[in-house]
């Protein structure tokens, strides 16, 4: 299921989980980050079905367990876990289903783990479901997990039973302290053109979260002197707010709270953090400010989403080579999900230079492009192999390309480079083209 709306995702898993409660199933999730999101989501569902939910740890995905079971892993863990296992696991003999989610997300550590648990299913009666976000062309992804069309279903980010509206505006100025300045005033508007609505602002890094909400405060004083509550819900009492900041361990943030602006970073402390959701979710807080990476960590969604900005600042080991990044797809995408909400119409305003304007549009209306990145992990597929025969257990270059070849028959790469054989640089008529792409992942390997 390619869907833009995650909540979509989550009610198609839970009928799916109610087909399977014989045996145990497996949720698979790219990033650790997002194990405890889809623990949330799942744990209610699974105990009504007698299911019990368990986040898993370390190499023990595939362990002995007793009664039926959901066991949610990232997909690093289900690697480790299938080297330890060998070929022959004796747990999968009692695996029923194998939920892959956010495929969107399909880094080389996820493709790998999918391809290995497959090929170590093949011949058991083993249910393959998977789940990701919007993408432009889907047919790839389906048939590398052999789904059949009629079981395919592929929508639009445009597809939705609710009201999705988007606003791109482009700002020219370099990365800089001006350029977020010049920001403040569309974000200030576009936050007090949807009057009570729960507003969530990303910007590049944690760095940036106080300085954006001076920014906005000085905003809300410029348009409107007497404005002494900034962005403060009108029904939130001025003694109910400050019973909530007293709480606050960090007296600092009191400042912004005040103005119904919270933080959500890992600059905040634990507690305080905890207590800034809790506002925002009662509407005591309505504008959360949160950095780039907490797309993936962020539990809460709003009604209006703003994204100043689609680049980040990444400093080298010494700190003084500073570079200047484009916003990952599948961030804008995630971003663009916090803003969507069962029943209820949603806006995402997006704010980035001139030149992404038309990549945006696309991604935004088409859905995600989706490549293998199995190419460039060739150190990545050597020592998982390396791994999975045992220490000390070592076979001829002959025999190690033919077991690279073996993994790469089961992967996505599999297919995209007879699909997009440009991409990977596959020349036609030439060695069979997983060959070519096993040659070229072995160049990849480095010394151990």
């Amino acid at each position: 299921m390619a869907v833009s709306n995650s909540d979509g995702r989550s009610l198609s898993h839970r009928k799916t989980l109610q087909e399977n409660t014989d045996g145990w199933v497996l949720i698979i999730s790219p990033r650790r980050s997002l194990v405890a999101e889809v623990a949330a989501e799942l744990r209610e569902p699974s105990h009504s079905l007698g299911l019990r939910v368990e986040v898993c740890q370390g190499n023990e995905v595939f362990k002995l367990g007793t009664g039926p079971s959901v066991r949610i892993a990232s997909a690093t863990m289900v690697l480790d876990s299938l080297a330890a296992g060998g070929e022959r696991i004796a747990s999968l003999e009692r695996l029923k289903l194998v939920i892959l989610e956010s495929l969107e997300i399909l880094d080389a550590d996820y493709e790998l783990a999918i391809s290995v648990l497959r090929l170590r299913c093949h011949g058991l009666p083993v249910r393959f479901v998977g789940s990701s976000a919007s993408l432009n062309d889907s047919a790839d992804l389906a048939a590398w997990l052999q789904v059949d069309n009629s079981a395919l279903y592929s929508f639009r980010p445009t597809d939705r039973d609710q009201s999705f509206a988007i606003v791109t505006k482009t700002f020219t100025t370099p990365f800089s302290s001006a350029l977020f300045k010049a920001m403040a005033k569309p974000a200030h508007s576009a936050i007090t053109f949807h009057p009570e609505r729960p507003v969530i602002v990303f910007v590049p890094s944690r760095n940036h979260c106080r300085s954006v909400a001076m920014d906005l405060i000085t905003q809300c004083a410029l348009s409107d002197i007497n404005n002494i509550r900034g962005f403060v819900p009108s029904h939130v009492d001025q003694n109910e707010l400050e019973f909530r900041m007293v709480k606050l361990q960090d007296r600092t943030l009191a400042d912004f709270v005040l103005k119904g602006i919270g933080f959500y970073h890992t600059g905040v402390g634990k507690t305080d953090r905890a207590l800034m959701l809790q506002m925002y979710i009662e509407g005591v807080v309505r504008v959360l400010i949160a950095p780039r990476q907490s797309c993936w960590t962020l539990p809460v969604r709003a009604g209006v989403v703003i994204v100043m900005g689609t680049q980040h600042v990444v400093f080298g080991e010494d700190k003084s080579d500073r570079q200047v990044r484009d916003y990952e797809l599948e961030e804008i995408a995630r971003m663009q999900g916090r803003a969507i909400r069962p029943g209820l119409d949603g806006h995402l305003y997006l704010f980035c230079h001139p030149d992404a304007k038309d990549m945006f549009a696309r991604l935004l209306n088409e859905g995600l492009p989706l490549e293998s990145s199995l190419p460039d992990a060739g150190p990545l597929v050597v020592d998982w192999i390396q791994k999975s025969r045992g220490a000390g257990i070592s076979v001829g270059k002959q025999k190690r390309n033919q077991e690279v070849h073996n993994i790469l028959s089961w992967t996505f790469l599999r297919w995209r480079i007879t699909s997009n054989p440009i991409h990977y640089d596959i020349k036609r008529g030439g060695n069979d083209s997983l060959w070519q792409a096993v040659e070229k992942i072995l160049s990849e390997e480095t010394p151990h």
